[in-house]
């Protein structure tokens, strides 16, 4: 589940032009990242983004359950071959039956005659790579070290309780729900040039979550990317 707490969009991140996409109800934003065949965008429920539109110069507090992560998979990708279909239709299937605090959470999922989009959790604190290279010191302390892998461990154990095993476990799938804990800003703050990052993440709980490949354990070893 997203944490009760909310984000803040303002008027310019709001405004209205001919360029607007909107997919599953959800106005999409900046590229969060892309894959082979997928890109994923940040999304704002539609409803929430003309309320900012139509407040004008003013700041328009969004809830976490109105900002999701939109997974938009193309239909007419070459690289969208049977097999990807298959897996595609194993992880949201999987991502429907089980859910964790720690695993990447799907909200919901639509079709359409171009493209399958997977609506999934918003992580507003990236992932563990970026926030390893926006460290000063270039790594983590080990009171926060101790932390990451006390959630890492819940997830993967949950998962292996499921007979889902993870192939790919690296910075770039461990994803975070907030910025840093205020005792790790002060001990190891970060670079100069990632600050202004982190004053758009505030007010969310500091959590790790679990994203990227997985096999499900029945001799079929069918992989799925969340």
């Amino acid at each position: 589940m997203l944490d009760e707490t909310t984000h803040t969009v303002t008027a310019a991140d709001a405004a209205p032009n001919s360029n607007i996409k909107v997919a599953c109800g959800y106005v999409l934003q900046e590229r969060l990242g892309a894959g082979s065949f997928a890109t994923v965008y940040k999304g704002i429920r539609l409803a929430e983004y003309q309320q900012a539109i139509n407040d004008g110069p003013k700041t328009k507090s969004i809830p976490p359950s109105s900002i999701a992560a939109i997974k938009a998979i193309s239909r007419s990708s070459k690289k969208l071959t049977k097999k990807v279909l298959e897996n595609l239709d194993l992880e949201i299937a999987i991502l429907r039956t089980y859910r964790h605090p720690n695993i990447v959470c799907l909200h919901e999922v639509q079709k359409t005659d171009k493209h399958f989009y997977l609506v999934l959790e918003y992580c507003g604190g990236g992932d563990l790579q970026r926030l390893i290279r926006t460290r000063q010191k270039g790594r983590l302390s080990e009171r926060l070290c101790r932390r990451l892998v006390r959630d890492l461990a819940a997830g993967l154990g949950f998962l292996w309780g499921k007979e889902i095993v993870h192939r790919d476990i690296k910075p770039q799938n461990l994803l975070l729900t907030g910025p840093l804990p205020a005792e790790e800003l002060v001990d190891n703050p970060p670079r100069e040039d990632a600050k202004r990052a982190l004053q758009n993440m505030t007010g969310e709980r500091f959590q790790l979550k679990i994203a990227g490949k997985f096999v499900v354990d029945d001799n079929s070893t069918c992989t799925y990317h969340i």
